[in-house]
């Protein structure tokens, strides 16, 4: 199965190749990471598993390569890929392993492709259509930047007034009481400020306190209960009396 990759920009010269026992859809000025490959940087190596080539809508599939397709690429770099850990662990058993691991590649710019010694889409030219854009606007910035006039620097910047605040109006009540506080003497004591009254003291009359008393009845005595002791004591004294008598 030959992985989708998903593109903003879709080109119709490609192929499929087969590198590492993987599968790669490749383009012309492409860079592409494979599994490690003989070979020193700047050299050029031929790529013959090709499984597909596709020409501006002719394409060939190959049963399974393409017969006379090769793609030419040039080795950039080898280097090692991000670390991997490992980690070997039996429960009850005291044993536990860890090791690391990293991936060694080699990163390869594709450049031509070929089928039979030609190379596929010859004499195609691509559309320039974004550098002659840029051109464009880099022209018409340089038109607009000789034809703009500077403005005088010498005028002062124009400030703007702010509006003056409209007076208050002053209602009737307002004028009686400024007209009322300029006509009083000035010999007047200050109103005394609003506050809680004074909480009034009752008077108590010689009547009232009179029939308070004589409705306050006096206190009865209370009465002394007799201990459970007092009659033993009796029955003792009447015992010594009656044995001085015998």
């Amino acid at each position: 199965m030959v992985p989708h990759h998903s593109h903003s920009r879709r080109i119709d010269i490609y192929a499929v190749i087969r590198a590492g026992g993987k599968q790669y859809r490749v383009e012309r000025d492409q860079l592409l990471d494979v599994d490690l490959m003989e070979g020193g940087v700047g050299s050029t190596v031929e790529l013959k598993d090709v499984l597909l080539i596709a020409n501006k809508g002719d394409v060939s599939v190959g049963m399974p390569v393409v017969d006379g397709a090769v793609v030419e690429a040039e080795i950039i770099e080898h280097g090692k890929g991000p670390k991997l850990r490992i980690f070997k662990y039996k429960n009850k058993t005291r044993y536990r392993r860890r090791m690391g691991h990293r991936t060694q590649y080699t990163r390869l710019a594709i450049g031509r492709i070929l089928q039979n010694g030609v190379e596929v889409g010859e004499g195609a030219t691509k559309p320039k259509a974004k550098r002659a854009l840029k051109d464009k606007t880099a022209k018409a910035a340089e038109v607009a930047a000789e034809t703009q006039i500077e403005a005088p620097t010498d005028a002062p910047a124009e400030t703007k007034e702010k509006p003056k605040r409209a007076p208050r109006k002053t209602t009737r009540k307002k004028a009686t009481e400024i007209e009322a506080s300029v006509e009083a003497p000035a010999s007047e004591p200050p109103a005394e400020t609003a506050g809680k009254p004074k909480r009034a003291t009752r008077k108590r009359t010689k009547e009232a306190t009179s029939g308070a008393e004589a409705s306050v009845e006096p206190k009865k005595p209370v009465k002394r209960r007799a201990s459970r002791a007092e009659p033993k004591e009796d029955a003792e004294e009447e015992k010594s009396t009656e044995d001085q008598g015998s």
